[in-house]
Formats: structure tokens, sequence, C-alpha cells
């Protein structure tokens, strides 16, 4: 990810990239309370959607559900963000976790 020399810069490009790569697979945006505020404290949330297991694109009856953690760093080269954790979870049709698509 880039640097930044403010804060808001650096929220907006992180989830904007994670918006990105979820779009490969699903329509559904990220959501988030502290999406735009421009606060550098703390650990912040995404998840896709409202939470819930969202249909992925294509035949399959299949499910994603994405939750996400970070925060904003700072150093000599401006603002950025980390991920400090994150869970996702494949679903089958009856919403149970798959280890592959299509089982």
């Amino acid at each position: 990810m880039r640097r930044w020399r403010r804060p808001i810069d650096s929220i907006t490009d992180f989830v904007d990239s994670i918006e990105t790569i979820i779009g490969i697979v699903t329509q559904v945006r990220v959501s988030g309370p502290q999406r735009y505020d421009p606060s550098p404290m703390g650990v912040r949330a995404l998840e896709l959607g409202t939470g819930q297991p969202v249909a992925l694109r294509g035949p399959g009856r299949i499910s994603l559900q994405v939750r996400l953690r970070y925060r904003l760093d700072h150093d000599d080269e401006g603002w950025g963000a980390q991920i400090v954790a994150y869970q996702y979870a494949l679903l089958d049709q009856r919403e149970q976790e798959t280890d592959r698509a299509g089982s």
C-alpha cells in the first residue's frame, strides 16, 4: 500500500483497494462504522455488506463472509493502513463452511 500525507487519504486508498479485490467475486461493497472517520486512533472494522454471507458471482451457490480489522500507522513516509486481523468463510447453499468450491 502507498503512504499518504493525511490519515483519511490512507483510509480511502485502503478501502478502495479492498473493494476492488472483493469486486472480482461479488457486487456487494464493504462497510464499516469508521470508514470515513479521519481520526488515526484505534483499530477499525470492515465487513462485506452487512456481515452476513453474500452470494458469489457465477453458477455455483457459494457465499462469502468477510470481516477485517485494520489500523492506521505513521512513519517518515506518511500514513498507511495495516491489517491486524481478518476472518473469511466460503459457505455452501446450506450456509455451512466448505473447503472447496462446488462441494
